[in-house]
């Protein structure tokens, strides 16, 4: 098993999850910008979004943008490659694609409905919020996160 050490927390958990990643695959001594940085790097604060419903909410991040955008385009400006896949497949799929990555170290796992998660208590309160996750491993259908 990869060693991963935990960076910030839950409400940063878009940079902290992508700092995380890069740097448990980092080499011994490789510099790792910090998650502020990564999250500039990736547009995710440049702007603000509204949406007026019943309990109006604000969202960190600009109207049109996503954060795969921003990876797709930080990740190689910062000297990096990775796959990324996407898709509604079976579930057997999902977890097998899933098992297959975490060979090779920690997974960023995003963007995941908060409304899913059983661990953290706010999650009931949440159906549809995005999170952004880092997968350390996989057994039989559990798996552990940062």
């Amino acid at each position: 098993m990869h060693r991963t050490v935990f960076t910030g927390n839950g409400a940063y958990c878009y940079a902290n999850a992508f700092h995380m990643v890069l740097a448990s695959k980092a080499p011994a001594g490789g510099d790792i910008p910090e998650p502020g940085f990564l999250e500039c790097a990736t547009a995710m604060p440049f702007g603000q979004m509204f949406v007026a419903t019943d309990a109006p909410t604000f969202w960190p991040s600009p109207p049109g943008w996503n954060p795969e955008k921003g990876l797709e385009h930080a990740i190689p400006a910062l000297g990096w490659s990775c796959e990324t896949w996407f898709g509604d497949d079976l579930e057997d799929v999902l977890l097998q694609r899933l098992r297959n990555a975490l060979h090779h170290g920690p997974v960023f796992v995003s963007p995941v409905d908060f409304g899913y998660l059983t661990y953290p208590p706010a999650s009931v309160h949440m159906p549809g919020a995005d999170h952004y996750i880092v997968a350390l491993d996989l057994r039989a259908e559990n798996v552990r996160v940062h």
